[in-house]
């Protein structure tokens, strides 16, 4: 009698999508971690979108770092709910949530 195999995906197949993300999401991490205000956030995303930046692209990878920062943050409430001491990554977090949110919402509102 021949007993199949578990199948267990490899490390390697782990990784295989890693790069089909929108890139927002790494450079949002970046960005939230080194804890950029507006202008250097902007001055960042305009070296790493080169020649094809825009007004539009910029306004995606900055709802991406409001975003990122907000979901880390809950995840930081969650883990200290758990018993885990986040130190200063929590405020930071939520630092960083509220300034590229609220910076998002201004650009919306003067728009109209």
């Amino acid at each position: 009698m021949v007993l199949a195999e578990k199948s267990t995906p490899s490390l390697q197949n782990s990784f295989l999508a890693a790069g089909e993300a929108d890139p927002g999401c790494d450079l949002a991490a970046y960005i939230m971690d080194a804890m950029y205000d507006y202008d250097d956030t902007e001055k960042f995303i305009k070296c790493y979108c080169g020649s094809d930046y825009n007004d539009s692209l910029c306004f995606h990878y900055m709802a991406y770092v409001a975003l990122v920062s907000f979901y880390w943050f809950v995840w930081a409430m969650y883990r200290e709910s758990c018993g885990a001491v986040m130190h200063e990554s929590l405020h930071n977090w939520y630092v960083m949530a509220k300034r590229f949110s609220n910076i998002l919402f201004d650009k919306i509102n003067n728009k109209n």
